[in-house]
């Protein structure tokens, strides 16, 4: 049976039709029909799902080694509690579409326990057919089912919706979804569920100050072939960035340690990466540092390495440092300014001698590493204030490759608006295009944050609108920031993001928190609880 002779109502009741029409809901509705072609093709019974099962013991050890789990669960947990409330699972998968864990209300767990063998579970599409977690595994896109949607009839009195998580080489690193037996989906869980997919990934990338404890672990090194930028990926229109880029160039062939400055967002590591790819280390290790997360305590240890025994809990063998990781290649030391100045001297003989010792041990261990910083500080000025050290600056500044920030460059302005409008159109199956108009609101803003400040509010006006074409009126929340300073983050918070779905929601209800409730979708008891977490 063909996927496209089967009558709509099968995916759709007719009171859900006017959710899943337009935009994003165009591309799920597609993404959907698909995936029920591909199950009817594989032959899947829909009336007898073939389990695949991990055992309780290989399921904890995957976890325990997981980012996805050991950096996240308090974060899940909280998700699951205070923001979806008691009619719906969390859950978490990792990128073969296994279950690792999930979180709410005990009743409703064991019921998706006892119907869907999760914890523990492969839910992707060749094991289970057509669902959410399947399709955003294969399409790398969100996604959102209703019922009779999905393709097992042990699901089809359940919804789900589902976000695809990125890890920082922009692989597909598992999913996060919601599910439940009780509410149909909503627009808002795309949101939420998209704030909590970029927070869970950035703590895959270490840059969550909150589990900065994890950086015990020394991270598996990424090689060049793995996904490392180039020359290649950098979006310029700009003859400042053409010269950025001729100096890059010619550093990256000559070998000698760079310093790379310039203002937060403003693409440092884009360089610094691009340089190692340009250069005849390209095929060793990329070992990125950020000086300003590691605990001065642990510095020594996470720069340098450790000898077993060196310290309570350290490792029966020992460790190698991310000097010893780098052997061979570059490593990229990113807020160097921030470098505790305990720690300096130690850097310093480590540039000069190229030999490392490990914390604990007396044996000297030769390391052939190019060095490459990056600072959005003045190093000149903090040596003069004696906050940083005037000799390893000097090490550190053979070559000094400044970035221009964004507003110095206007013609990539324009080019990274059109990028990344084409990115996310792409990603979220949307059609959005910028007015004339908006493109020069865009070009004439001074962006204080560059382009991460950019990039995220391209994507606030992705989630935060639904309309076809962006004009001045999307953007005038530009002009109420170009006082302030920047806050760097990559995408809109959890928190944030809330907030703007409950406001739009009071705000269309006249300030009805009855109503509100409606449209939200919970009850009136749990939005008077968000109101006075989320301080609205």
């Amino acid at each position: 049976m063909l996927i496209d002779s089967v009558n709509e109502s099968i995916f759709f009741d007719q009171e859900e039709k006017p959710l899943y029409r337009g935009g994003i809901y165009d591309q799920m509705y597609s993404d959907i029909k698909e995936s029920w072609m591909r199950s009817l093709e594989k032959g899947i019974d829909p009336q007898k799902p073939q389990f695949n099962i991990i055992p309780m013991d290989e399921l904890r050890t995957i976890k325990q080694k997981s980012s996805l789990i050991k950096n996240t669960r308090s974060f899940l947990k909280y998700f699951s509690k205070f923001v979806l409330g008691p009619d719906f699972i969390l859950f978490i998968c990792d990128e073969s579409g296994l279950v690792l864990e999930q979180f709410g209300e005990h009743n409703m767990t064991l019921k998706a326990e006892k119907a869907f063998k999760i914890p523990g579970c492969l839910w992707n599409e060749e094991s289970m057919g057509c669902n959410a977690i399947a399709i955003s595994l294969k399409t790398g896109r969100v996604s959102q089912i209703a019922k009779s949607q999905h393709y097992l009839e042990i699901s089809k009195s359940w919804s789900g919706t589902c976000v695809p998580i990125f890890d920082n080489r922009n692989c597909l690193a598992g999913v996060i979804g919601i599910t439940s037996d009780k509410q149909e989906p909503h627009p808002m869980h795309l949101g939420m569920l998209y704030a909590a997919a970029k927070e869970i990934g950035s703590t895959i990338q270490g840059k969550s100050k909150q589990f900065i404890a994890d950086t015990y672990a020394v991270p598996k090194i990424k090689k060049s072939e793995n996904g490392l930028y180039t020359f290649e990926n950098i979006i310029s229109r700009s003859p400042k960035m053409e010269e950025v880029i001729r100096q890059a160039k010619h550093a990256a062939k000559m070998g000698a340690n760079v310093l790379v400055t310039g203002e937060s967002g403003t693409g440092k590591e884009l360089i610094s990466q691009s340089i190692h790819s340009y250069s005849s280390r390209h095929n060793n290790s990329f070992v990125t540092v950020n000086c300003a997360a590691i605990p001065q305590e642990l510095a020594s240890s996470e720069l340098f390495g450790y000898e077993a025994g060196a310290f309570t809990g350290a490792r029966r063998n020992g460790a190698m440092g991310k000097f010893e990781q780098a052997n061979g290649g570059t490593i990229f030391l990113d807020e160097i300014g921030d470098m505790p100045l305990v720690q300096q001297p130690i850097l310093l003989r480590v540039l000069e001698d190229k030999k490392v010792v490990r914390l604990g041990g007396g044996t000297p261990r030769p390391v052939d590493v190019r060095v490459i910083c990056a600072t959005n500080q003045d190093l000149e000025t903090l040596v003069k204030e004696k906050k940083f050290r005037g000799d390893l600056f000097y090490r550190l500044n053979v070559i000094n490759i400044n970035i221009p920030p964004l507003r110095e460059r206007p013609e990539d302005i324009i080019a990274l608006t059109e990028f990344f409008i084409t990115k996310f159109n792409q990603q979220l199956g949307m059609n959005i295009k910028f007015s004339e108009e908006a493109l020069e609101t865009m070009r004439e803003y001074h962006w204080p944050g560059n382009i991460r400040e950019l990039k995220n509010a391209i994507q606030k006006i992705f989630f935060m609108t639904e309309d076809e074409v962006i004009t001045c009126e999307h953007l005038s929340f530009l002009g109420k920031k170009s006082n302030q300073s920047y806050d760097d983050t990559d995408s809109l918070s959890l928190v944030e993001m809330e907030k703007r779905y409950i406001k739009e929601a009071l705000r269309r209800t006249n300030g009805d928190v009855t109503e509100a409730a409606k449209l939200l979708e919970m009850s009136k008891t749990t939005l008077y609880r968000r109101l006075k977490t989320i301080d609205i």
